[in-house]
């Protein structure tokens, strides 16, 4: 079994303020469907956002396939009555058909071995009018890197069509990040430290990268709140018009008929 732990977030750890904008993101755009609802994070990872999303949510139930970061999160809710936490494949979803109104898989798509199963279970545990949100790092920006536990990342398109036959799918983009920006000496050194495998593979190894580039870093607590990270305003994916290898982040929303 790989070791998620080491490609995690987890509290305590220290990230930089565009990471913490990134996390705020994602979940603030989940916690729009959240209101009164029954909510399903898998691949929940140490269960941040859990908790936020709980504020607005009915009940949130949080699920990883790697049983220490299970445990990280079990503890941190508890004593919260609205948050469960359980070990969850992803490809085999331990629960009866239509039993969530909002389903979410944050940063983790490309981990799971069958995405065909995974959608399939969706389908199957979502009620009428459900939402699916999935965010993604975008694998066509021109700074992407791997995770060196991924199997596969899908493009902007590939991820359209995987629900093109729902009632209404919407992809948008965040976080441009142009080389002609005044972030250009930062993008051109990581772009060069990708080509040549540079880039460090866990995230305890990373904070000295970070903290060299972005300046002061701030600890992860064990559970997001308003304020923590700037919110980014999302674009509307247009084929024609998104330069699409300047954004980092891929966020679809699927509704479900």
């Amino acid at each position: 079994m790989k070791n998620f732990t080491e490609v995690t977030e987890i509290p305590g750890q220290r990230a930089s303020k565009d990471q913490m904008s990134y996390m705020m993101t994602r979940y603030h755009l989940a916690k729009k469907y959240s209101n009164g609802k029954d909510v399903l994070e898998i691949g929940c990872g140490s269960g941040t956002g859990l908790g936020y999303l709980a504020e607005d949510a009915k009940n949130v139930i949080g699920g990883d396939i790697d049983s220490n970061l299970v445990n990280i999160a079990s503890l941190n809710y508890k004593n919260n009555v609205k948050v469960t936490v359980q070990e969850i494949d992803a490809q085999a979803i331990p629960f009866k058909g239509e039993s969530f109104d909002l389903v979410i898989l944050f940063e983790a798509i490309y981990y799971v071995p069958n995405v065909e199963k995974f959608i399939t279970e969706v389908k199957r545990v979502i009620r009428p009018k459900g939402v699916l949100i999935i965010s993604s790092v975008n694998c066509e920006w021109h700074g992407f890197n791997k995770s060196p536990f991924s199997i596969k990342y899908y493009n902007a398109k590939s991820l359209v069509d995987m629900f093109a036959s729902e009632s209404k799918t919407k992809l948008f983009i965040g976080f441009e990040d142009s080389p002609r920006e005044n972030n250009m000496f930062i993008s051109h050194i990581r772009q060069v430290a990708v080509k040549l495998g540079l880039i460090p593979k866990t995230m305890r190894s990373k904070e000295l990268l970070k903290r060299l580039f972005y300046g002061k870093l701030t600890e992860i607590p064990k559970v997001i709140y308003d304020g923590l990270g700037e919110i980014e305003n999302l674009v509307l994916y247009e084929p024609e018009n998104s330069k699409i290898e300047n954004y980092k982040f891929l966020y679809l929303v699927a509704h479900f008929n």
